[in-house]
C-alpha cells in the first residue's frame, strides 16, 4: 500500500492523499472479501470419518481374545466366571451392544447350545430382541441353580 501512495504521488502530486486513502481502503476491503470468499468456499476441517463396525469385523476382533466356551455344565461358578469374562473383552474391545449377544452365541456349546436354540425355536420373531442383559439373566435363570444363588446371598444378607 505504501508504494502505491508514493507511486500515486509521483503522477499526481499532494492531491493524491485522498486517494491514496482510497486505495488502502479499498485493498482493504479487497482482502476482506476475499478471506470472506475462501472461508465460505472451504469446507471447515473435520476428523476422518470411521465406519461402524460391521458384524463380520466384529466376531473376527471378538475371536482373536479366545474367549471361554461355555456348555452349561459344572459348577455354577462357571456361569458368572464366563458372563465376566465376556463382559471384560467387550469392554476392551468397545464392542457395540448389538453385537454382543451374537458373539455370546458363538460361545455356546452342548447342552447350553441346545437349550439356547430350544429356547428361541420357541419364540420366533423375538430373537432379534434379545439384548445382551437379557442373555445374561436368561444364562442365570438357566444355569444359576436357585439353591446356589440362596447360598450366595446369605453373607451378603447378614451384613
Amino acid at each position: 500500500p505504501q508504494d502505491s501512495c508514493q507511486y500515486l504521488s509521483a503522477i499526481f502530486g499532494n492531491s493524491s492523499r485522498d486517494l491514496c486513502a482510497l486505495v488502502i481502503s479499498q485493498n482493504i476491503i479487497t482482502s476482506s472479501i476475499m478471506l470472506n470468499f475462501l472461508n465460505v468456499q472451504m469446507p471447515p476441517r473435520r476428523e476422518p470419518d470411521h465406519p461402524a463396525p460391521t458384524q463380520a469385523t466384529v466376531v473376527a476382533q471378538f475371536r482373536d481374545y479366545h474367549a471361554e466356551k461355555f456348555s452349561g455344565q459344572g459348577d455354577p461358578r462357571i456361569v458368572d466366571e464366563w458372563i465376566q469374562g465376556l463382559e471384560f473383552i467387550f469392554e476392551v474391545m468397545n464392542c457395540p451392544d448389538r453385537y454382543r449377544v451374537i458373539c455370546a452365541q458363538l460361545q455356546l456349546t452342548g447342552d447350553a447350545r441346545l437349550w439356547w436354540n430350544a429356547y428361541w425355536s420357541m419364540r420366533p420373531g423375538e430373537k432379534a430382541g434379545c439384548t445382551w442383559e437379557m442373555l445374561k439373566e436368561l444364562i442365570r435363570e438357566k444355569y444359576y441353580p436357585i439353591y446356589y444363588q440362596a447360598e450366595m446371598e446369605r453373607p451378603f444378607l447378614s451384613l
